[in-house]
């Protein structure tokens, strides 16, 4: 069954992640090929995490990294993870998609998406059973990092509000939706200035200002 062959997947991912090494300074894009190679990624990413990660998990993949997210939040790592059936680990934020079991059943597949720390990224959709990666792409170019964890933020923004629309919250409600949301893209709190110098060179991006 799925949970048998994500099992082995997990076994064979821990022994190939003991051999993964550091690439520093490599901004490429990486095609993943296999659901080992996926697992071996996520397990590094949350294993290196500094100080925060947006992730966006089908159910098999929240099971399947249960236990990595705990630990890493345990480290201190804060973590927010966009679901699509009601789910409890401890230390994580949990965000549930209103309407979850319909967005699951109308794709053929199930995806895993995450960024960490505004520094690398990973976008993956797997098969159902989880044997065959239709698509997986991995980066730590701190550019792209940076657009796609901005743009993660908002969408969970747009989905707050929408949420507190439909519970009628007052003006103060959203605009504390909105401040919250705000607040997780201060850039002193993510990879802004590493995704600047990507550009304009580190003396240049510390002061803050674009060219």
């Amino acid at each position: 069954n799925f949970q048998h062959r994500f099992e082995t997947v997990r076994n064979q991912a821990q022994t190939e992640f003991r051999k993964l090494k550091a690439a520093p300074g490599d901004s490429r894009v990486y095609q993943l090929k296999t659901p080992e190679q996926l697992v071996q990624r996520y397990r590094k990413m949350l294993s290196q995490c500094r100080r925060v990660a947006f992730l966006d998990f089908f159910p098999d993949v929240v099971e399947l990294l249960r236990d990595d997210l705990a630990s890493a939040a345990r480290r201190g790592v804060k973590i927010t993870l966009k679901v699509y059936a009601p789910v409890r680990i401890r230390g994580v934020e949990i965000l549930v998609k209103a309407g979850g079991e319909k967005i699951v059943d109308k794709w053929p597949g199930q995806w895993a998406n995450g960024v960490f720390d505004a520094e690398e990224y990973l976008l993956a959709f797997l098969s159902r059973d989880g044997r065959q990666v239709y698509q997986a792409v991995w980066s730590n170019n701190h550019f792209l990092s940076w657009i796609y964890y901005g743009g993660f933020v908002n969408e969970m923004m747009a989905d707050a509000l929408e949420e507190g629309l439909d519970r009628d919250l007052d003006r103060e409600g959203l605009h504390k939706i909105i401040k919250k949301h705000t607040r997780m893209l201060r850039l002193e709190a993510t990879g802004y200035k590493d995704a600047a110098s990507f550009f304009i060179g580190p003396s240049n991006s510390r002061s803050g200002k674009r060219k």
